[in-house]
């Protein structure tokens, strides 16, 4: 398909203009947190915010207390749109094939364990798999379905899992853990906050499975100052 003479007359000015819109971005001033005034939303699956918020808070009451932040909790289904949108500044979750418009980088890469009350049976000995099917689970489901990311594994293993208990959010796993004999695999980061606050205990499980999640924004904010500093913010928290 041939461009028409319109087309042709309008592509020098967008293009100059792109070039400003280019240039303006590069050479804006620094942002500066102590003096800035702005509001920022991050959406995160609940794992994210469980396991950066503390630190996040933080960072952020050290660099200024004039940024408000939002943490928008949201479906890894519903970023893409969002970022496209620009009704969040950045995702951080378990990302899937992000297309080209968009640029991601790791941000989390954490074990399962194992989550039960402290004086539970279960940690009587190294956890095989068999004590691990032994004793029925907690899982986070939203929908209410009792499968997750181990069954795959327990079932390449031979051995399957009862699943006695599902609950929408990782709140509802410490309040139901702590008087009764049910375990859970969690992240091993939501494990040893939860761990310090109540009286339960991790171990590690007898196979390895790691929750990743990624952060992603969309590149035509690569450039802006503001945005680049809230990512810093972001991957400064989530260090180890």
């Amino acid at each position: 398909m041939e461009p028409t003479a319109r087309a042709r007359e309008l592509a020098g000015p967008i293009q100059r203009s792109l070039r400003e819109i280019e240039d303006a971005l590069r050479n804006s001033p620094e942002f500066d947190p102590p003096r800035a005034r702005r509001t920022f939303v991050v959406g995160m699956t609940e794992y994210a915010e469980v396991a950066l918020v503390e630190r996040l808070t933080e960072l952020l009451r050290q660099q200024s207390d004039s940024i408000d932040l939002r943490l928008r909790s949201i479906a890894k289904v519903e970023y893409l749109d969002l970022l496209d949108e620009g009704g969040i500044d950045a995702f951080v979750g378990h990302a899937d094939a992000v297309p080209p418009r968009f640029v991601s980088t790791s941000l989390l890469k954490d074990p399962l364990v194992l989550l039960a009350r402290r004086g539970h049976p279960i940690f009587k000995t190294q956890i095989s798999m068999e004590d691990l099917v032994k004793w029925p689970q907690i899982l986070v489901s939203p929908t209410g379905e009792a499968r997750g990311a181990v069954d795959p594994i327990l079932k390449r293993k031979g051995v399957e899992r009862r699943v006695a208990l599902t609950v929408g959010t990782y709140l509802g796993i410490p309040l139901a853990l702590q008087n009764s004999d049910l375990t859970s695999n969690v992240p091993q980061q939501i494990a040893a906050r939860l761990s310090k606050v109540l009286p339960l205990r991790a171990a590690p499980l007898p196979f390895r499975h790691v929750v990743a999640s990624e952060l992603v924004w969309h590149s035509r904010n690569e450039a802006d100052h503001a945005q680049s500093w809230l990512r810093r913010l972001i991957r400064e928290a989530a260090q180890p």
